[in-house]
């Protein structure tokens, strides 16, 4: 069954998850842990002292350099949950002529994930446990 999972079906359904779990914040401008610029932009805003922090979402472009030392175009996508902690961020990228490289990294409920297939049919690596838990936290960070 894991060779016909697919990258796109569980990233939706994680994607899911967080938005429906997550909980508003009101950012504590008085924390040590928030960068005074952070402070600043959030004072200017307008925002500061309302419920309104819970989700972020990204679309990212860029390149990865492969093996061989050619850039490869890479599009991402990242949707970001402020409580509890949690992403999942997916990206594509082509890695040979009419092959797509598929990427999954989060951090959910269930713990961390890291997981690439080739034309979301081929699994290259799948690691989850307690060591990525940790892990993934950290980049959440």
């Amino acid at each position: 069954a894991q060779m016909f999972d697919s990258i796109h079906k569980h990233a939706a359904a994680s994607r899911a998850a967080l938005e429906s779990s997550a909980r508003p914040i009101t950012p504590d401008l008085n924390s040590p842990l928030l960068p005074e610029a952070v402070r600043r932009y959030l004072r200017w805003s307008g925002v500061t002292g309302k419920e309104n922090y819970r989700l972020a979402r990204l679309i990212q472009s860029g390149s990865i350099q492969g093996k061989n030392q050619v850039w490869i175009p890479m599009e991402c996508h990242q949707v970001i949950r402020a409580s509890p902690p949690g992403f999942v961020w997916t990206a594509k990228a082509p890695a040979a002529p009419m092959v797509t490289m598929n990427a999954l990294d989060e951090f959910t409920d269930q713990g961390g994930l890291f997981w690439v297939r080739l034309y979301d049919l081929l699994t290259i690596s799948k690691l989850s446990g307690e060591q990525y838990d940790e892990g993934e936290l950290i980049r959440y960070a």
